[in-house]
């Protein structure tokens, strides 16, 4: 599957950091390691570890499907836990950060970042070239949202604009019957008053 480069297309301030607006969610697809799951999609980095702690599932004993690189799927009930990063770097030799992303569609949907690892060289290059604005947090949300009533509101328009065409033909079509039945009216008075004659 060819994905896409993923690129920042905003940054915005988050707590006392930056979160980053990109132009796609990575897609993870894993590959087994050990007891590990690892899945790499452009600069992101995520892993799962096998391993029962405790009386509690992982995930609060959530059930979801792990898609693996060769097609299959890993059907994770509480045994893979969100572990093993560290170790995964070590062994591929990557320098990870934590980073604060989302895309700008799901963020209209809901106004909410996520997080992951991420490649420490390919964030510092990346986050070097962007020249744009960094947004305060609660003013991208309005930014995005101005989009996205912008769009509602020329969606709203086209249907006023089909509402108002349709209201002519039927108000044509109703006037064309009211000269008909004038019409209609009209010789019938005729007819009557040729027949007092």
């Amino acid at each position: 599957m060819k994905l896409d480069l993923i690129i920042i297309e905003a940054i915005v301030e988050f707590n006392k950091g930056e979160a980053f607006v990109l132009s796609r969610n990575p897609v993870f697809l894993y590959t087994k390691k050990g007891k590990r799951l690892y899945a790499i999609d452009g600069p992101f980095i995520n892993t799962y570890e096998y391993g029962w702690m405790g009386t509690k599932g992982a995930f609060a004993d959530r059930h979801f499907d792990i898609p693996m690189l060769d097609g299959s799927i890993i059907k994770a009930t509480g045994q893979y836990w969100d572990a093993g990063i560290s170790a995964i770097a070590k062994e591929l030799n990557l320098k990870l950060i934590h980073v604060t992303f989302q895309t700008k569609e799901n963020l209209r949907n809901c106004y909410v970042f996520t997080g992951a690892y991420i490649d420490l060289n390919w964030i510092k290059n990346e986050r070097s070239k962007y020249k744009g604005c960094i947004y305060p947090y609660e003013d991208y949300e309005k930014i995005i949202n101005f989009d996205n009533m912008k769009s509602q509101a020329f969606q709203q328009i086209r249907k006023l604009e089909k509402a108002k065409k349709n209201l002519i033909i039927k108000v044509k079509e109703k006037h064309s019957l009211i000269i008909e039945l004038k019409r209609k009216e009209s010789e019938q008075i005729i007819k009557f008053m040729e027949g007092e004659k």
